[in-house]
């Protein structure tokens, strides 16, 4: 088979996966089109802690300075017996950033996905299109038509399902069953400060350790 040259991708889904996707497809000159589902792009969701490697792909998409402004940066992570509350490991952020060259950051789903979505579009203010939900798609050798239930469709060389865990380009193209619950849950909440036990809202970020169960809080968000 001859080689496609891409010149524009599509990418379906514009949560945190899709637009870093966008952004650094846009960082090597080549253009993307993203579609998402719902009607209104917006972060939802609790937080983040972003660990050095992480923030390594934050500075080559351009955007590490911007995530930090809206984040926290915990002065050290510690796992706490459920019972009595003892420290049981520690990690400094200090050490993270000695050895790894950055510190880890904690920061709201929210704001981090408002940094990507701000940057594409600073890029290509037409680049991204919500209420577009994936059906179908078509493909031969040399490019792939998406179809959208509301009609639109696109053709491109190259197509990117970056529709999360029940992903409907996934299914469409590889078929087999759904995805199945595996009976673990997690609980996410977001509090004020003030509403907070201030256990919880100290410098560090406590992750509490149970026989079957754990419960991590951090802060997320800039600390004036």
């Amino acid at each position: 088979m001859d080689a496609v040259t891409v010149d524009r991708v599509v990418v379906v889904g514009g949560g945190i996966g899709g637009l870093s996707l966008a952004l650094a497809l846009q960082r090597r000159d080549i253009a993307v089109t993203v579609y998402e589902r719902a009607g209104e792009l917006r972060g939802i969701g609790a937080g983040i802690v972003m660990q050095p490697n992480g923030r390594n792909g934050l500075i080559d998409l351009g955007v590490n300075d911007a995530v930090a402004a809206v984040s926290s940066c915990p002065t050290a992570v510690h796992a706490c017996d459920y019972a009595t509350g003892e420290v049981i490991a520690g990690l400094p952020n200090a050490w993270l950033e000695e050895n790894f060259g950055l510190p880890l950051l904690a920061v709201h789903r929210g704001d981090l996905h408002s940094v990507l979505l701000a940057a594409v579009r600073d890029n290509d203010p037409a680049a991204v299109h919500a209420a577009h939900e994936f059906v179908a798609l078509d493909q031969d050798a040399d490019s792939v038509t998406v179809r959208f239930a509301n009609g639109a469709t696109d053709t491109v060389p190259l197509v990117v399902g970056a529709d999360g865990n029940g992903s409907a380009v996934r299914s469409f193209v590889f078929g087999g069953p759904p995805a199945r619950f595996n009976g673990q849950v997690a609980f996410r909440a977001v509090l004020p400060g003030e509403a907070a036990p201030q256990s919880r809202v100290s410098g560090s970020s406590p992750c509490t350790v149970g026989p079957a169960a754990t419960c991590s809080t951090t802060r997320c968000g800039a600390v004036s």
